[in-house]
């Protein structure tokens, strides 16, 4: 007789396996998501006030309406 190459209990180890390394890479691409959703990096900035142009910030530049300019 003929021996199966794959027997059912080398099926479920090969299927374990298979398993256990599709979970190895979710869990290594969720966090690289998560690094990336928390922006981990303290030298991004978003804040308008803290914008520095030419030692003035921005907040302090009063911008030119033209309507404000006619009264």
């Amino acid at each position: 007789m003929r021996k199966v190459m794959l027997s059912e209990k080398k099926l479920v180890v090969v299927l374990f396996v298979m398993v256990l390394v599709t979970f190895f890479f979710a869990q290594a691409d969720s966090s690289k998501i998560e690094k990336m959703f928390l922006n981990t990096n303290p030298t991004v900035t978003t804040s308008i006030d803290q914008i520095q142009v030419s030692g003035v910030k921005t907040m302090d530049i009063q911008p030119i309406i033209p309507a404000m300019q006619l009264r």
